[in-house]
């Protein structure tokens, strides 16, 4: 009996145990590939919350997330090794192109201090102690460190520099470092090169965790969006898109995505980056103008079109062209030939107007505008001030003991200080309207429509920290080694009434109250800063 007992329970166990195999055999497998740029062991504890809720929502269903490495994905994505995609926007617009990916299902959102991010951008830095680079428009010709040179964040940078008028990086000054992105960082502050990017964000972090001293770093092209946690030099671009490869069935999409959408993860506020959910989908048209101005791939080569095809669709417009443009050409050609010497000479005019009108505005040895370029612009300015009753700010800036400084070094240095100075009042007035002019030997002014007394004083300290910082040598001024300048600021709102002349001398008296207070002073309303 005992025997008969036995032989039950084996058979019950074999039953349940073919049971679950079975059952496991059935269970359908999908995979969400993650591109990740670090330790794939620290990424899958990442997203070990997330796999863990999508197998709890639908038993009958597998999910594994896998995080990839950029050439990983890259063949995961080609063999169909994956079911979904979650990368980089860039990513994401080049393997839909190439391998026809889903629109997006939905957009990663990240997390820091209780607030979601609906966007990412990049910090853009050089060492604190780069004296040749202070501004964005430095960054000419400089050695641009980044992880690989068609990495998106790669393309935001030059995609600002196209912004300020910038030439993108030569391909021999790119400074291809690898991932992490830290790699950025340390290249340049071990002066391997002259600029670098990370994701915004990130140097906060390594400084919170003490793997960063901030003060060591300028950053550059500052943005100054309101409710944006980091420090960031570039515009937002939307976060990460999840899509689905094409033989992903339309209800595992829409059930993926459903439920994507109703997760939150429980403590997702702990670290600048963390995973807080997902949303609907985002806008990518923005990534993708930037790739295409850029030509990064997929946009890197022109599409073969044949004449046939032009013929074929424009045939009767092409023909309504060619007739225009003979006609067109005869006429232009009549005219070119009857009025060929007549052109020459109005180009030879106008040529000599354009420099002799150059010639009486501009300083010739400075390059900034002259006294007649100041007296025109201060009667232009005053009066549009006074009929839209805004305010006018002027500095006059005098540089201090010049008369010493070329004595002693000489006239063609004396020449050479006028030109460094004149360049770094342009560089510290940037608005189109700002004017800047020699006002006489060693004395500039510059004007400053729409600005405040408070303004003014800003703009002055701001233009005595850089002077100081070029540290031009002066053996013989008498309150620092290096050349000052003394500043009169002045700001007001013109009346009906109002003198420009008054307005003019009230700066000009504060400049000399500056100057008898001991130089290398800013002084507004008969009070100096030293």
């Amino acid at each position: 009996m005992s025997t008969v007992v036995r032989l039950v329970g084996c058979a019950c166990w074999l039953l349940l145990l073919g049971g679950l195999m079975l059952s496991q055999a059935e269970a359908r497998e999908l995979r969400i590939g993650v591109l990740v740029f670090q330790n794939k062991d620290v990424a899958a504890k990442e997203w070990q919350d997330l796999n863990v809720y999508l197998n709890h929502l639908r038993p009958d269903v597998l999910f594994r997330i896998l995080p990839l490495g950029k050439d990983e994905l890259k063949r995961a994505v080609q063999d169909g090794q994956i079911d979904f995609m979650l990368a980089n926007p860039a990513v994401y617009i080049r393997y839909q192109r190439y391998h026809g990916l889903s629109s997006p299902l939905v957009t990663v959102m990240h997390c820091y201090d209780e607030k979601s991010l609906h966007g990412f951008g990049v910090s853009i830095f050089c060492r604190a102690d780069r004296a040749d680079i202070q501004c964005f428009a430095d960054l000419r010709e400089k050695r641009f460190a980044v992880p690989y040179h068609l990495s998106f964040g790669t393309a935001i940078v030059q995609h600002e520099m196209l912004l300020n008028d910038l030439p993108e990086v030569r391909p021999e000054h790119l400074v291809e470092v690898g991932f992490p992105q830290q790699n950025t960082i340390w290249a340049v502050l071990q002066g391997q090169a002259d600029f670098g990017f990370a994701r915004a964000g990130l140097l906060e972090q390594m400084a919170a965790n003490g793997k960063l001293d901030l003060d060591q770093l300028r950053i550059l092209n500052r943005q100054p969006f309101a409710d944006y946690p980091f420090l960031v030099s570039s515009h937002l671009f939307p976060e990460w898109p999840l899509a689905a490869l094409r033989h992903v069935s339309l209800d595992d999409q829409c059930w993926l995505t459903a439920a994507l959408l109703q997760w939150r993860q429980a403590d997702h506020c702990r670290r600048p980056f963390s995973l807080h959910g997902f949303r609907t989908p985002a806008d990518y048209t923005v990534v993708e103008e930037v790739m295409r101005k850029l030509r990064f791939p997929p946009f890197d080569s022109t599409p073969d079109v044949r004449t046939s095809d032009l013929w074929t669709l424009y045939r009767s417009q092409i023909l309504v062209l060619l007739v225009l443009s003979a006609a067109i050409f005869a006429l232009g050609l009549y005219l070119y030939l009857s009025r060929l010497q007549l052109n020459r000479i109005r180009r030879e005019l106008q040529s000599s107007n354009k420099k002799l009108e150059q010639l009486a505005t501009v300083d010739g040895l400075t390059g900034v505008g002259n006294r007649r370029s100041f007296d025109e612009a201060s009667k232009r300015l005053w009066a549009s001030a006074q009929r839209n009753r805004t305010l006018l700010g002027l500095l006059m800036v005098d540089i201090d003991f010049f008369k010493a400084y070329n004595d002693a070094l000489g006239h063609q240095q004396g020449d050479w200080c006028l030109q460094q100075v004149a360049q770094l009042l342009g560089r510290a007035c940037k608005r189109p309207d700002d004017l800047i002019a020699r006002y006489g030997g060693e004395e500039f002014a510059i004007l400053l429509p729409q600005a405040s007394l408070d303004d003014c004083r800003h703009i002055a300290r701001h233009i005595q920290a850089q002077l100081a910082e070029r540290a031009i040598p002066h053996p013989c001024s008498e309150v620092s080694p290096s050349v000052t300048l003394s500043i009169g600021c002045h700001s007001q709102l013109p009346g009906v009434d109002g003198q420009l002349d008054e307005f003019i001398l009230t700066a000009d008296r504060r400049l000399y109250v500056a100057k008898n207070k001991g130089r290398n002073r800013i002084c507004w309303d008969e009070r100096e800063e030293a």
